[in-house]
């Protein structure tokens, strides 16, 4: 018995996390911006579109109210796909997702200073005391309208907000980032789902669903 509780303890271990009895979630706000600009093709900003809409499907998003989630695309103007919202039911899950199959890309130049912006003034609005606030932007390139994308990172900063690059292949520039947040580089919108269930699984703090699977298969051995 000592061995397989043991064994138990390591699985556990391995995976990264504790159980909900151990230690509450951490609450998330987290605004999503989507660069929607014209130098991505319409064939990768549907795979960025469906990776966005497999990921946050899939148990990385839980519907407990410990993650507010808004989505914001970009281009040289800004769309509010979903409002900042804590997700505290599968209804509203299911709109999320809903929101993201109706997006259609702007095609113009590219505001990540102004998203950042927009979001932080989001976040603003809902932080909660004991949140982690953070926007998450994704790009395949650089800002070249808008804000200075890293005067409105600097400020996100110093109001509490990390804010983290999702950069997509060799063009994409993250350097806008103030150092509070991370950056995480895919070569291709191909890997686009892969990086994005990284990302997504660090933010909010839930085990990737991969992770978990080869988890079960751990305890059922050890069983």
């Amino acid at each position: 018995m000592k061995k397989l509780l043991a064994s138990a303890a390591i699985l556990l271990g391995v995976a990264g996390f504790t159980t909900q009895s151990e230690a509450a979630p951490i609450p998330v706000e987290l605004v999503l911006a989507i660069d929607g600009s014209g130098s991505i093709s319409a064939a990768d900003f549907l795979l960025q579109k469906n990776a966005y809409i497999n990921v946050l499907s899939s148990s990385l998003i839980t519907t407990d109210g410990n993650i507010a989630i808004g989505v914001i695309q970009f281009d040289d103007a800004l769309q509010t796909v979903y409002a900042l919202q804590v997700i505290d039911s599968a209804a509203k899950k299911t709109a999320l997702i809903t929101a993201l199959t109706n997006m259609t890309q702007l095609g113009g130049l590219t505001a990540i200073g102004d998203a950042i912006n927009l979001a932080a003034s989001w976040l603003g609005a809902l932080s909660h005391a004991d949140s982690n606030e953070l926007i998450d932007v994704s790009t395949d390139g650089f800002s070249n309208s808008g804000a200075n994308a890293a005067t409105a990172s600097n400020n996100a900063g110093a109001a509490g907000i990390a804010v983290n690059c999702l950069g997509v292949g060799p063009n994409a520039d993250c350097s806008f980032n103030d150092g509070e947040g991370f950056d995480i580089l895919a070569s291709s919108f191909a890997d686009f789902e892969t990086a994005l269930t990284q990302k997504i699984a660090q933010e909010t703090g839930v085990p990737e669903p991969a992770t978990l699977a080869l988890l079960g298969l751990g305890l059922a051995g050890v069983g």
